[in-house]
This record gives structure tokens, C-alpha cells and sequence, in this order.
């Protein structure tokens, strides 16, 4: 089994006073293993989160506070942990998007000793013109709890449409390779796609018959 066994359970209120403010209240049971024969995590989660969602013009701003228990069954220990999240999009048009958010936890997960992690990233995602996208995606580490996949440090992608809908996509990204902390890989791509219109399925004829029946 590559990915990690997980049972998530959550329960929450939702509170708005204002039209652009709210605010929410949640439990959460959150359990999960790692199913490979050296674990390097098995653990329960149950806290409470505190969280305010406010739009102010074009910026929405998040903020989150969690505090609870880690059970860590690999070490048969139990300690508080915290954690807490802020986030900010910023949307000028409906063709432009710009967020950047920032995370920090401090609990037991993995070690024998509550972790610091600080998690940072941004995005970007852009419409230049009628047919050029930009898009872009920085994140400076991820949990164990992801090893099982390729995760992008960086990646950015550049897309354009042409006239006669063919395509055009440069991407570059630099990864950590699946499995591993500290193996990485940096590659850039050029694709053009070309619409070969090849019908899949025959479609029947559909018509409707109308009238009426006089006794």
C-alpha cells in the first residue's frame, strides 16, 4: 500500500453576523497509519479549530487556530499540539488569482519530541490574453504523511491556445521524488497538442412525436 490508511471524522458549526465575515467552530478525529513495513508514522489527532473567513473588496482573508491531543502509537506517547493557518487571495479581475498562505504545527506525529514545521507557500494564476494562461506554484516542504508521491517545490506552467485550437504548454518544476526527503528532480517540458476530432461513439437520431388522441 502506497498511500496511508486514514479515517477522518469532523463535526462543525458555521456562525456569519456580517455578509462578508464568518466564523466556524469544529471537532475533528483525524487517524492514520502508515502502511509500509517500516512506519515512519501511526497516530490519532482529536482537537478543536477556531476559524474567521472575512472578504474585504477584491482580498479574502483565512485564519485558523487548532489545539488537541496526539496519540503516537509508534512511541506509545501522548502530547498536546497546535496548530495554525493564514491565508490570503487576491483577485483584481475573474481572470487573475494571487494567494499566499502560511502554516505552522507543533506536535507528535513522527518523533519522540513535538516538532516545530513551518509550511509557506504562494500561487499564482493568471490570464494574460483571450488565449494565454500563466500559472504558478511555490511550496517550500511537505508532511511525511506525502512521501508516497511527487511532491512540486516549484512549478510553472505557461499555456497558449492558437487560432486553429492547437496548443502550446512550457512547464518547469522542481520536485522531491516519491519515497524520498531528500532526492530531487528539476525538469522542464515543451507539449503541443493537436485536436484530432476522431468520433468515440455513434449517436442515434433522436426526434419527439406530438399529437393527440380524440375519442
Amino acid at each position: 500500500y502506497a498511500a496511508p490508511y486514514v479515517k477522518y471524522k469532523q463535526a462543525g458549526l458555521y456562525y456569519s453576523p456580517f455578509r462578508n465575515t464568518s466564523f466556524t467552530f469544529d471537532w475533528i478525529d483525524n487517524f492514520r497509519q502508515d502502511r509500509f513495513n517500516a512506519p515512519k508514522f501511526h497516530y490519532k489527532e482529536v482537537s478543536y479549530r477556531l476559524g474567521i473567513h472575512q472578504f474585504i473588496r477584491q482580498f479574502n482573508f483565512q485564519f485558523t487556530a487548532e489545539i488537541g491531543e496526539t496519540d503516537n502509537f509508534l512511541l506509545k506517547q501522548k502530547r498536546t499540539m497546535n496548530r495554525y493557518t493564514a491565508s490570503m487571495i487576491f483577485r483584481p479581475t475573474k481572470f487573475q488569482s494571487y494567494r499566499g498562505y502560511l502554516y505552522y504545527s507543533d506536535n507528535l506525529q513522527y518523533y519522540g519530541e513535538n516538532v516545530k514545521r513551518i509550511t509557506a507557500g504562494v500561487n499564482i494564476d493568471v490570464k494574460i490574453a483571450e488565449r494565454t494562461s500563466f500559472y504558478m506554484n511555490y511550496q517550500n516542504n511537505y508532511s511525511p504523511e506525502e512521501l508516497y508521491r511527487d511532491r512540486n517545490l516549484f512549478e510553472m506552467r505557461l499555456h497558449h491556445t492558437l487560432p486553429n485550437n492547437h496548443r502550446i504548454m512550457a512547464r518547469a518544476r522542481y520536485s522531491l521524488l516519491r519515497f524520498s526527503t531528500e532526492r530531487k528532480e528539476t525538469a522542464a517540458l515543451l507539449e503541443y497538442s493537436v485536436p484530432i476530432g476522431i468520433p468515440v461513439a455513434h449517436k442515434k437520431n433522436t426526434g419527439i412525436v406530438k399529437g393527440h388522441v380524440y375519442n
